[in-house]
Order: structure tokens, then C-alpha cells, then sequence
């Protein structure tokens, strides 16, 4: 027994000791911690005051710098605008061609009866003199746009569009030649048919020019801005065909004449578009390139990643709403029905 209780008090004692060691343990990093405290919080102090001393140095060195360079994005940016409208100079010479091919239609109306009756046509022709230029109108929109589809992607980068203008205006320069020609026939049955068939053609050059500018602005003209541009583009057709029978009114006070052909009321509104056509057709020839479009290469392009897409299987190709053109033509059929009656 006496064994026993030693060994059990040897035990207690072990145990003790343990515990005692144990707590001595975990009160030497607090202590170690109260010892350098005032040290590791000058350390900590010291490390904020640098950081902010760099922070407030790094600000007031990014205050500098943005003031230093605010005039420089100012300038870039009025440079920049000013290549945005070097771009678009084309914008005004498109706006003049289509008020003045919508003036086309209309700046015969006050003379396109006496100019029948000048020639000696019969008054049965007149419905067919004024229906000829819708006609032309409707086919030159449809042709020509077609081609200037076309030539956007078989012409190099500006040609399409700068070849289609070209030929659009070339058909009202040989319909304005034939319409105010009419009067220098001696036959009436030929002069008639130069009269509907100048008035056809004049047609077909603003059905064609109004195809190919919408076309072409709403390819070259950053999303932003098109549908200004595009509402601009029809206002300037909507003054053509509301200042026209004014022009024709001031034409009409002409009687002269040019190297023994006579000039009067009748044949100087084809004469005032042939000269504007005239005019267009060296403005676009010199001065307007064409390459904002760049409908063309872009397609080509699609084709080639719709070819690598095919090759691998992924490709996906997005129905055409031909429901939704088809309503919009209709619609826009209904607008200028009214307008022509």
C-alpha cells in the first residue's frame, strides 16, 4: 500500500508539473507581446505615415500629370473631329445631289403641258410623260442598287460605290439631253417620244442616286450618327420635291437663244438638270472615292470565317425577315401613292 500511494503521488506530481509548464507556455507570447508592443507600433506608425506620404506624393504627381495632359486630350479630340469631318466631306455634295434629283420630278410640272402642246403632241401623252419618271424611278432603285451591291463586293476597296454613282448620274445626263432636245425636233411624233423617254430616265438616276446614297451612308457612318445623317438625307429629298415647280417657275421666265437653238420656258428645266448633272458627274469623278464603304471586304471576310466554320462544323446561319421587308415596302409603297396622286 505504501508503494502504491507514492507512485500515486509521484503522478499527482507529474501532473502538476505539466500543467504548470503548460501555462508558463502560453503566457510568454503575451508577455513577449506587451514587452515590444510600444516598439511594433512606433514601427506600424512610421510604416503609415510613408505610406501616406507616397500616396499623397503619387496623387498630387497624378494631379500634375492630369493637368499636364487635359490639353492635349482636349487637342486629340478637336483632332480627332476634324478627320471625322474630313471623312464625311462627301455628306454635303450627297445632300445637294438628292435635292436636286428630287427637284427633277417636280420642276416640270408647270411647264409639262404647254412643252406637249409646243411640240404637237397629243394631250393623251401627258398621264404618260408624268407616270414614266415613277416608272424609271421604281426600276433605277431596284437596278442600280442591285448593282451597287454587286460592285461594293466585285470592285476593289471604293470603286463599287464610285462606279454605280457615276453610271446613275450618266442616265439622267442623257435623259435631261433627250427631254430638253424635244423641242429642237421637228417631228412631233419624235419629240413626244424624247419627252417620256427623257422623263423615264431622269427617273431612273434619282431611283438610283436615292438607292445608292442610303446605301452608303448607312455603311460608312458610325451607328451614332446614321440615323441624323439618314433623316438629313430624306429631308433634303422632301425640300427637292417641294422647291422644284419653284425653280421651274423662276425657269420659266427664259426666252433666248444659244447657237440657233432656242431656249424658252418649256425646255430650260431639262437644260437646269443637265447642267447639275453635268456638275455632279465632275465632282464625283474628281473628289469622291468611295472607300468609307467597306461593305465588301468585310463580307469577304464573313465568307472566309463562314468557309473555316463550315470546314469545322460550326456554323450558324440567321434567317432573313422577309416579313419585315416586305411590310416596310409595302408601307413605303402606300406613303408615295398617296404622295403621286
Amino acid at each position: 500500500s505504501i508503494i502504491f500511494w507514492q507512485c500515486l503521488a509521484r503522478m499527482i506530481d507529474t501532473n502538476q508539473q505539466q500543467q504548470i509548464s503548460m501555462g508558463n507556455s502560453q503566457q510568454m507570447p503575451t508577455m513577449n507581446s506587451l514587452n515590444s508592443s510600444p516598439d511594433d507600433e512606433t514601427t506600424s506608425l512610421l510604416n503609415n505615415m510613408g505610406t501616406a506620404s507616397k500616396s499623397t506624393a503619387s496623387s498630387s504627381d497624378t494631379t500634375i500629370s492630369t493637368l499636364a495632359e487635359s490639353p492635349s486630350n482636349d487637342a486629340e479630340s478637336q483632332c480627332s473631329d476634324e478627320v471625322t469631318k474630313k471623312r464625311h466631306a462627301w455628306l454635303l455634295p450627297f445632300f445637294i445631289n438628292i435635292f436636286l434629283a428630287c427637284a427633277s420630278f417636280s420642276i416640270v410640272m408647270p411647264s409639262l403641258s404647254p412643252y406637249l402642246l409646243e411640240v404637237g403632241a397629243s394631250m393623251s401623252y401627258l398621264p404618260w410623260a408624268v407616270a414614266s419618271y415613277s416608272i424609271g424611278e421604281m426600276i433605277g432603285s431596284v437596278a442600280i442598287g442591285t448593282f451597287y451591291e454587286f460592285a461594293t463586293h466585285a470592285f476593289s476597296l471604293g470603286r463599287g460605290p464610285r462606279y454605280s454613282m457615276m453610271m446613275c448620274i450618266c442616265f439622267g445626263i442623257v435623259g435631261s439631253t433627250l427631254y430638253a432636245s424635244a423641242a429642237w425636233v421637228d417631228s412631233s411624233y419624235t419629240a413626244q417620244y424624247f419627252i417620256v423617254a427623257g422623263r423615264f430616265l431622269q427617273g431612273v438616276w434619282t431611283g438610283g442616286q436615292q438607292a445608292i446614297e442610303q446605301a452608303y451612308i448607312s455603311a460608312a457612318i458610325e451607328p451614332s450618327k446614321r440615323v441624323e445623317f439618314t433623316a438629313t438625307l430624306s429631308t433634303c429629298a422632301v425640300l427637292g420635291f417641294v422647291a422644284g415647280p419653284t425653280i421651274g417657275a423662276l425657269l420659266s421666265m427664259i426666252d433666248t437663244t444659244v447657237l440657233g437653238l432656242r431656249i424658252g420656258a418649256n425646255n430650260a428645266p431639262g437644260l437646269f438638270i443637265l447642267l447639275a448633272n453635268t456638275v455632279m458627274l465632275v465632282q464625283t469623278a474628281l473628289f469622291f472615292d468611295g472607300k468609307d464603304d467597306c461593305t465588301g471586304e468585310r463580307v469577304k471576310e464573313a465568307d472566309e470565317e463562314d468557309q473555316v466554320d463550315s470546314s469545322s462544323g460550326n456554323s450558324e446561319n440567321k434567317p432573313f425577315n422577309y416579313m419585315g421587308v416586305a411590310v416596310s415596302m409595302f408601307l413605303f409603297y402606300i406613303h408615295y401613292y398617296s404622295f403621286a396622286v
